[in-house]
């Protein structure tokens, strides 16, 4: 064998067939099973300030002052639950955890109603459930 065909270089004319390795099997790699989502959502409550929920919305959850607005009169009008954001349980959990030092600070007849409260405190809730897009 001269040199040229020993590094590859073709040579013109040159049919000479160079050993291949082995053709192997197909490698199929499986796409791994997405994690499971979790939403967080908001509950209605008859005595936290309007004010104060969009500012939760907001510093919790990075809901724009519109979208905070429509997700708080939908809770309000329809009295259930709405989704305020879908995400990955860790970040569900540290976003609910950061609502609740807010809620925990709420300033009464500032950000709650104390004539209104049933409990004497800040009634604002948000519960955090695996997402099941209605199965």
């Amino acid at each position: 064998m001269n040199a040229e065909r020993i590094f590859g270089n073709a040579v013109p004319g040159d049919t000479t067939v160079i050993d291949r390795p082995p053709v192997l099997d197909t490698v199929r790699e499986e796409t791994p099973a997405k994690p499971p989502m979790y939403a967080v959502l908001l509950h209605n409550d008859g005595s936290t300030n309007p004010r104060f929920v969009t500012e939760v919305l907001n510093e919790c959850f990075a809901v724009d002052a519109r979208r905070a607005h429509q997700i708080m009169m939908a809770v309000h009008t329809t009295n259930a639950p709405s989704v305020v954001t879908v995400v990955s349980k860790d970040v569900a959990d540290t976003m609910h955890q950061r609502a609740l030092v807010l809620i925990a600070g709420a300033v009464p007849d500032r950000d709650f109603f104390t004539r209104m409260s049933q409990t004497g405190g800040c009634e604002l809730q948000f519960t955090v459930e695996l997402e099941t897009k209605g199965d």
